[in-house]
């Protein structure tokens, strides 16, 4: 954490021994007395950013002042300052020199970080009191500089800081005004006399000396005797004279800025800790607030529950095309899967989306048996879906679509892989409709046919050929089975259990086998998705279907 030294100050109040006195001075450069800054057209803040940097520029020629700021706006201002001011002398100050400096003022104060302001477009008046007052301050600082000795440094560094080995730290910056061999000088214009504020701030510039500019400038620390504030606006000068300070009334400021800064540190890592919990907080509510848009359910304890059509179609949002039946809608949840139901004046029924099925149960039955069912029901398919999910990747890898919806991934709209839960094996096909189908020993070949490719997508199965042909292994390249978890007659039992189910068809005809069991998928993979169950066999409570481990001796 960065804080600049009038930050710091605004934070802190830093106790001043006694012995830390100004000595008030007045210089009697001319006989002008105190300058009113009633009539002026200035304001008071900006005007004494404007006699520091109208000191640097007119009377020590730092013509690079304000090369600081690196906005394209002020490019052309700074050259025309530099060119303007080359060779002037306060005296010769006009009205519109002066407004040239001050729109860069504005700039500088932007630059710091106060209110923002375009200087371009601000209206600047000079009148003619407000250019004499500058005139003579600019004299007064001249004669203050000529008596007590020249600059060394204009804008010198301070910095003070907390360890910085720590992770966090506290850093109080600024720029000083005026460093000269022996002393420290800070320009004030305000028309009152000295604060204690002003005291503090010197002192935190003096111990915040940067080492290495001193060494640059062959100045010593200990050689530093004053610390001087010089107000021009009353021609008058306030010293502290370190010399007249004890080691130990110095010793006490040091401390008081260091316990300062560490209770800005200890402070700002505690509320640190609160932003990161309330944001943890924020990010949990927000999270909860999104879910609830599409799962007004999930607030809701376990059990059994009736709840509302509305929240119904609003979980399923447009993945229920239609919800024809009348009755109340029943959730079971339990341990963070739902199973929904219908219930009429005589009967309740199983909801699959918009479809009911027939149960054999009462309600409690399947809230004490949901949370075995399903689990049971991922392990034994959870292999057959981490492969379904391998293979999709794959389509997607080579250009196709890789759309899962059941047991079948989409190539194309027209070309598919159906993936046997049961065998585990593969069947590529070309079908317009669910009536016939053209199956393919492969995936090349299915490309590799004219026929497949609709209007638009010949270039595109050419572009997936040549990256499928690229390949050197993976899923589509295997033309035997792939190993699943479960034995073929167990699942063929578990998918069609207690159903009438008739034997598959030629491939000409519907093939209610490949169709049926990629419905099934289908349910199956919304309780993998979205923790739903919308099949039922008891067979799986009865545990009928268990897993075969294949290679148990690797």
């Amino acid at each position: 954490m960065r804080l600049t030294v009038s930050q710091f100050l605004n934070r802190t109040n830093i106790n001043i021994p006694k012995d830390f006195k100004l000595t008030h001075y007045r210089l009697m450069t001319d006989d002008k007395s105190d300058l009113q800054e009633g009539e002026e057209s200035l304001k008071p803040t900006l005007m004494g950013t404007l006699i520091d940097y109208l000191t640097r520029i007119v009377i020590y020629k730092d013509l690079k002042a304000f090369d600081f700021i690196k906005n394209t706006k002020n490019k052309k201002l700074i050259q025309q300052l530099k060119k303007d001011f080359k060779d002037i002398d306060y005296t010769q100050l006009t009205q519109e020199n002066i407004k040239l400096v001050t729109r860069l003022c504005l700039f500088e104060h932007s630059f710091r970080g106060n209110e923002y302001i375009d200087p371009l477009k601000e209206n600047i008046e000079i009148n003619t009191l407000t250019c004499d007052h500058i005139k003579t301050m600019l004299n007064r600082a001249n004669n203050f500089f000529n008596r007590f000795g020249q600059p060394v440094l204009t804008q010198y560094k301070c910095s003070i800081t907390t360890s910085l080995k720590e992770k966090t730290y506290v850093e109080v910056y600024g720029d000083g005004d005026y460093l000269l061999q022996d002393a420290l000088v800070d320009f004030k214009v305000s028309k009152n006399g000295p604060t204690q504020d002003y005291v503090r701030q010197l002192l935190i510039y003096y111990i915040g000396l940067v080492g290495k500019d001193l060494k640059k400038k062959k100045v010593k620390r200990e050689e530093i005797k004053y610390l001087i504030i010089f107000n021009p606006r009353l021609d008058m000068f306030y010293k502290l004279d370190l010399e007249s300070i004890s080691e130990a009334s110095l010793g006490e400021v040091n401390k008081n800025i260091s316990l300062e800064l560490l209770k800005i540190k200890e402070n700002n890592e505690r509320e640190e800790k609160k932003k990161k919990v309330n944001r943890k907080r924020r990010d949990i509510s927000n999270q909860e607030n999104i879910r609830f848009l599409t799962d007004p359910f999930f607030r809701l304890d376990d059990g059994i529950h009736n709840v509302s059509r509305e929240d119904y179609k609003r979980f399923y949002s447009d993945k229920l095309t239609s919800f024809k039946y009348s009755g109340q809608v029943i959730l079971i949840k339990k341990d963070g899967y739902y199973m929904f139901f219908l219930k009429t004046d005589d009967k309740e029924y199983m909801l699959e989306g918009g479809t009911r099925h027939n149960i054999s149960h009462p309600l409690t039955y399947y809230y004490d048996n949901l949370t075995i069912y399903a689990k049971r029901v991922e392990k034994i398919f959870s292999k057959y879906f981490e492969t379904l999910s391998k293979l999709a990747k794959e389509v997607r890898g080579i250009g196709g679509d890789g759309k899962i919806h059941g047991a079948i991934v989409d190539i194309d709209y027209f070309n598919h892989i159906y993936f046997e839960p049961a065998t585990g094996s593969l069947k590529y096909y070309y079908a317009q409709d669910t009536q016939s189908r053209n199956v393919y020993n492969n995936l090349s070949s299915l490309l590799k046919d004219p026929t497949t490719a609709s209007l638009g997508t010949k270039e595109t199965h050419a572009k997936i050929l040549k990256k499928f042909s690229k390949r050197k292994r993976g899923l589509l390249k295997n033309n035997s089975h792939i190993e699943l978890l479960v034995s073929p007659q167990h699942l063929n039992n578990l998918i069609t259990e207690n159903e009438k189910y008739v034997a598959p068809i030629k491939e000409e005809g519907y093939n209610k086998e490949m169709y049926y069991k990629s419905r099934i998928m289908n349910q199956v993979q919304y309780l993998y998705e979205h923790k739903v169950i919308r099949f039922w066999r008891d067979g799986v409570v009865e545990n009928k279907y268990p897993l075969v481990i294949k290679n148990t001796n690797k």
